[in-house]
């Protein structure tokens, strides 16, 4: 057998005699292939969504923060901003307009 071989020769058997526990030629694990399928699956399908949340925090779809917090803070900026909204806008204006006794 292939052990009886490498424990007599040790690091002495050609590299081909080296078993790897997922085969590149069938595209299968040599043992037990379905279960470690699924557990590479989840594997990534974890990092993917943790990839996704890291860099992800408005949903366009909605035109919302996915986050609670973050929606409330940007109401409160968005309401700060709209009591100053044109106030600048006179100030655009020419001299003889600015001060007119109309404005």
């Amino acid at each position: 057998s292939s052990d009886a071989l490498q424990a007599a020769h040790g690091e002495l058997l050609p590299a081909s005699w080296k078993r790897r526990d997922f085969d590149i030629v069938s595209n299968k694990y040599n043992v037990d292939h379905a279960t470690k399928t699924r557990r590479d699956r989840t594997t990534a399908k974890h990092a993917a969504q943790k990839r996704f949340w890291e860099t992800r925090d408005f949903d366009p779809l909605l035109g919302r923060y996915y986050d609670a917090g973050k929606e409330a803070d940007y109401g409160e900026q968005r309401d700060a901003l709209s009591t100053m909204a044109g106030r600048g806008k006179t100030a655009a204006l020419p001299p003889a307009v600015q001060y007119c006794e109309g404005a």
